[in-house]
């Protein structure tokens, strides 16, 4: 509850003050951060959007959206979850962000976990995995160790599981 009246406090100010853009989008990000952290999930979407409403340009709409994203999931609201993870991919779409690419590729397979809709949750995590193997990126590349680990875990391929398991450690 000190961060969200620090943020505020920082908001009014901001109006007042005239901050440049690049300070609004970081208010407004960590307070959608904050109330996702405590669970007021509808303030938290509400904070990232107002970003939106900001020159392009002064923030990352592909971290916006899939923030969104990640957001909608802990809410449990998967078909908004997926029309942000779509979204944050059709920015990348030409681009050659695939650090970016493979998070929103993982976040939409666990969407598809979570409505157990396992072999497409399985195609998209193997996507991004594909995207980030050629980088060797540790956290991201072990979060999709992980997610396919419990994918097949709940297929019942423990051999599978098991496997991606020892990736993932």
């Amino acid at each position: 509850q000190d961060a969200i009246n620090l943020y505020s406090k920082a908001l009014k100010l901001s109006n007042k003050s005239k901050l440049n853009y690049t300070k609004l989008v970081h208010i407004y990000e960590s307070l959608g951060d904050t109330y996702t952290l405590i669970a007021e999930y509808d303030l938290a979407i509400e904070h990232y959007n107002k970003i939106f409403n900001l020159p392009e340009g002064t923030f990352n709409f592909h971290n916006i959206k899939y923030k969104c994203g990640r957001t909608s999931e802990r809410w449990g609201k998967y078909e908004e979850d997926l029309e942000y993870y779509n979204m944050s991919l059709k920015v990348t779409d030409n681009s050659n962000y695939d650090k970016e690419k493979a998070l929103s590729y993982s976040g939409i397979g666990m969407v598809f976990y979570r409505q157990n809709k396992l072999t497409k949750a399985i195609e998209q995590n193997e996507i991004a995995l594909k995207l980030l193997e050629k980088y060797d990126e540790g956290i991201e590349l072990s979060e999709i160790y992980n997610n396919l680990g419990i994918i097949y875990c709940q297929l019942v391929n423990q051999e599978k599981s098991l496997e991606y398991h020892k990736k993932y450690y």
